[in-house]
């Protein structure tokens, strides 16, 4: 999944500057082996949205580390580990929550 796609335009340069803060995130997550996503574009920017969505390294921290009944009671870090498919829950759960949707 792009994110791009499912961004609205206005958010698309602040989207680019979460990208620059993806490294401070990993620094402070509990998992040493997170660090390995940074060669990995679509994890790099889907870390990035979770930054753009929750606007602090803290809060995109506790939601990266805690299990979600959404994700079938996954941490959205393992999903955005495993793989192209559980990526893109992670993603499509923030977008909702961009968007509203989730509570």
């Amino acid at each position: 999944m792009e994110i791009r796609d499912g961004l609205a335009a206005s958010l698309l340069a602040d989207f680019e500057m979460s990208i620059g803060q993806v490294p401070r995130l990993l620094e402070g997550l509990d998992d040493p082996t997170s660090n390995n996503l940074l060669a990995d574009i679509d994890a790099t920017e889907t870390l990035a949205l979770s930054l753009l969505v929750f606007g602090s390294t803290a809060e995109a921290k506790h939601y990266l580390q805690k299990p979600l009944t959404r994700l079938s009671g996954k941490t959205p870090l393992h999903c955005i580990k495993t793989g192209a498919n559980t990526r893109d829950e992670v993603i499509a759960d923030l977008i909702r929550l961009i968007e509203g949707y989730v509570f």
